[in-house]
C-alpha cells in the first residue's frame, strides 16, 4: 500500500497530511543519504527515547499518548525546522499536529502489530518523491 494514499484516507486536512507525510518520508535535500521511510521514522523515534510509545503504537493494545515535550526530545531539531518551513507552519504547530497524529498513524499502519506493515509501505512515485527519512 502506498503511504501517501494511506495518509490521505486518515488525515482529511491536506496541509496537516502533507506535514505528517514530510515527517515520515521527507525529501532529503541535504544529500546526507538518510533513508528508510515510515519504518525508519518510527525507529528514529524509538531510539530518541520513545521506545515504550512506539511499541504501544505498533502493538495491538492501547496507544501510549505522547506529550509535546517527549516529542521535542526525540525528534531531530534540524528535521523539525525543515518540516515546519516546508509546511509553512511554526515548529510548535508541527509538534502539536505530530503529537495528535503520530500514535494513530502508526497504529493504523500496523494493524497486525508488526513493523513489517510499515516496512511494506512506500511513498507514491507519482509525486516524484522517493521514500526516505532525513
Amino acid at each position: 500500500m502506498a503511504f501517501d494514499n494511506f495518509l490521505e484516507r486518515l488525515i482529511p486536512d491536506e496541509g496537516v497530511r502533507n506535514m505528517v507525510k514530510s515527517f515520515f518520508s521527507p525529501e532529503d535535500e541535504s544529500g546526507s543519504g538518510k533513508a528508510g521511510g515510515p519504518a525508519r521514522a518510527v525507529e528514529q523515534l524509538k531510539s530518541g527515547g520513545l521506545e515504550e510509545h512506539t511499541k504501544s503504537w505498533v502493538g495491538t493494545g492501547p496507544n501510549k499518548q505522547l506529550t509535546e515535550e517527549e516529542l521535542r526530545g526525540a525528534i531531530d531539531q534540524a528535521d523539525l525546522k525543515r518540516i515546519s518551513q516546508r509546511a509553512g507552519m511554526s515548529e510548535q504547530e508541527v509538534i502539536v499536529a505530530l503529537v495528535s497524529f503520530l500514535p494513530e498513524v502508526v497504529d493504523k499502519a500496523t494493524p497486525n502489530g508488526s513493523m513489517k506493515d510499515l516496512r511494506n509501505m512506500s511513498s507514491d512515485t507519482s509525486s516524484g518523491r522517493s521514500p526516505g527519512m532525513s
